[in-house]
């Protein structure tokens, strides 16, 4: 895809080849001479890292060409793509018409009571995919439960069934026969709906249950994994027991999960627990290794996927913005939207700051 403003007529792939190459402040100074528009056209290669990504959105942001104000209709109604180029940027811009901030939004009481509602569920596959309630999608499954090598003749545990499209997916792919749990009830009905759309209600049974007080079967499972899920459980020490007790001889474990950075800032970390519609309680790596060397699981490897997950988002966000600045979407979506997105931008900035990681840790018993 050439650019012609690109300096000596490079194009796009030749200058971010160029780019990487260089130390973080000449990577500053050389994006600094490129004109907005070719900031764009990088800004979507999925070849950068978060850091670049990051300081190319903040020189498109701070753009002379960018419209400060916040044009409101006839009734007040701020557009869409307005509210949300804003919001997502991290802007306090005023509403020319005097009202209060773009980051204010009314949305209908419903929204206030649950955070999953039908429009919401409906509202989080457009963002992630069918069947997913979380970035990534079914490319980012198949990476990040790769190490687990599943096999027909294995017993799997999900542990995050969510909308059901991981293990739907990890089922076909792999002919498994599994069973699938989750936290939250509407959650659970709707992954059970598409596990029955896609024929697999059989292989892939799924259970709403408490986590609180999870009780797993003896020695039943070859390989039991959960992804962003465990955060939101307050007796993980339980469910570490559990995953334990419920596991094979040299069967597995595997968690992704949202864990505090090694150094994080407790009042930022405040900050992002009070953001959550249901406050979270995350334990650091060094937690879950403690928890799981005293219930017998041996580690073997702890990956921090935090850049890529950031990446996720924010190529998700980024998506939603394009297609939704197309039309179509009624004022009552677009609220779901905004309030779901305020639950995705402070994670994303939790994890760019490091007050929060999304780490991968891998075990046996």
């Amino acid at each position: 895809m050439p650019s012609k403003e690109l300096v000596h007529d490079e194009n796009l792939d030749e200058a971010i080849e160029k780019l990487n190459s260089l130390a973080p402040n000449d990577f500053l100074s050389r994006i600094k001479t490129l004109p907005t528009a070719t900031l764009s056209s990088l800004h979507k290669l999925k070849s950068l890292s978060v850091s670049q990504a990051t300081a190319i959105d903040k020189l498109i942001n701070s753009s002379p060409n960018k419209p400060s104000p916040l044009i409101a209709e006839e009734d007040g109604y701020i557009p869409l793509t307005s509210r949300l180029n804003a919001w997502w940027h991290g802007d306090d811009v005023k509403i020319s018409t005097g009202q209060s901030d773009n980051r204010t939004i009314e949305v209908q009481n419903e929204l206030d009571k649950c955070r999953w509602s039908a429009g919401s569920i409906s509202l989080v596959q457009k963002l992630w995919g069918k069947g997913f309630a979380e970035p990534g999608g079914a490319a980012f499954v198949k990476k990040t439960l790769s190490l687990m090598k599943f096999e027909s003749s294995n017993t799997i545990l999900d542990l995050s069934a969510g909308l059901g499209g991981t293990a739907c997916i990890l089922a076909k792919e792999h002919n498994l026969w599994m069973d699938a749990l989750e936290a939250d009830e509407a959650l659970a009905a709707s992954g059970i709906q598409f596990a029955s759309r896609h024929g697999m209600s059989k292989k892939v049974p799924i259970k709403h249950v408490d986590f609180e007080t999870l009780e797993l079967p003896k020695a039943k499972y070859d390989q039991i994994y959960s992804r962003e899920s465990l955060f939101m459980i307050k007796n993980k020490k339980n469910v570490i027991k559990q995953i334990s007790k419920s596991l094979k001889p040299k069967g597995q474990v595997l968690i992704v999960d949202y864990m505090l950075g090694e150094k994080c800032n407790r009042s930022n970390v405040d900050k992002w627990l009070n953001s959550e519609p249901e406050r979270p309680h995350p334990w650091t790596a060094e937690l879950y290794h403690t928890a799981m060397d005293h219930y017998g699981i041996s580690i073997w490897t702890t990956n921090d996927l935090s850049e890529e997950y950031s990446r996720q988002i924010h190529e998700g966000w980024l998506s939603m913005i394009d297609t939704i600045s197309k039309g179509g979407f009624d004022r009552k979506t677009i609220d779901n939207l905004m309030r779901e997105g305020e639950i995705w931008l402070n994670r994303s900035r939790a994890l760019e700051a490091g007050d929060l990681t999304v780490k991968r840790i891998h075990g046996v018993v």
